[in-house]
């Protein structure tokens, strides 16, 4: 089980690891399979030539988890003119459904206002166990609210001063905890939106050069056991991949 943050676009928040599914190369592929550096690559070849990668041999089905199916697309211009190189040359269909392709901005901004919930959620929660924490402290006061003397006049307790140091090192430890979450999202933030920087934005592909950027699809239209197909269309040319989606 992965724990990931949100993806979605206004959809319920969620921390848990979601359902696990998988993606793998279909026999029987358009494209011939290679590999590169350990991933696996379909290359298909006609004029232009089109490379994928699969980046997520096992993704979450949840739209509730940031770990969509990725993979990394470049194109190359084997021609003599310019074409323009965008997610419009992308689609993906898993059997009779077609598949979204998320732009960057969907997928940036479902991260901020993600970020942007569970940071109210930490502020929220803190705030809870900071007033449990005085009302506890406040009970004890009352029940316990001075110094107990022994027979012959020893002090045995004094429990005003005790009670406000532990006070104090329960507080200390709330705020420490809120302050390490707070750090935690803003962290994976970070990582999430570095991701999404290298997510395939429009291209002019200028004759011999090369263009691309990573995809990722909204796995809520991915059906196990049915083939998931993506077809690049490149300076004219349609390239298909077919990958195979298993639980």
């Amino acid at each position: 089980m992965k724990t990931a943050l949100f993806f979605g676009l206004g959809l319920a928040v969620s921390l848990g690891g979601g359902c696990t599914s998988t993606l793998s190369l279909a026999p029987a592929n358009p494209a011939a399979a290679t590999a590169d550096q350990g991933v696996a690559c379909l290359r298909s070849v006609k004029k232009n030539a089109v490379s994928v990668w699969l980046l997520t041999p096992e993704y979450q089905a949840d739209l509730n988890e940031f770990d969509p199916p990725a993979f990394r697309v470049l194109v190359s211009n084997n021609g003599d003119t310019a074409f323009d190189f965008s997610l419009v040359n992308v689609t993906a269909s898993s059997g009779d459904n077609s598949v979204r392709v998320f732009t960057r901005e969907e997928y940036s901004r479902a991260i901020t206002l993600h970020a942007v919930a569970l940071l109210h959620n930490v502020d929220v929660q803190t705030a809870r166990q900071l007033a449990a924490e005085e009302k506890m402290q406040a009970s004890i006061a009352v029940a316990d609210s001075g110094p107990v003397v022994g027979a012959n006049g020893t002090l045995l307790h004094d429990f005003s001063t005790h009670e406000a140091s532990s006070s104090g090192a329960d507080v200390a430890r709330i705020e420490e905890s809120a302050k390490n979450r707070r750090t935690a999202i803003y962290v994976k933030r970070k990582e999430l939106l570095d991701e999404a920087s290298l997510m395939l934005v429009p291209h002019t592909v200028a004759p011999g050069a090369t263009a691309g950027g990573i995809i990722k699809l909204d796995p809520a239209h991915v059906s196990r056991g049915q083939p998931l197909k993506l077809v690049v269309t490149a300076g004219g040319e349609t390239h298909e991949f077919v990958f195979r989606a298993g639980g």
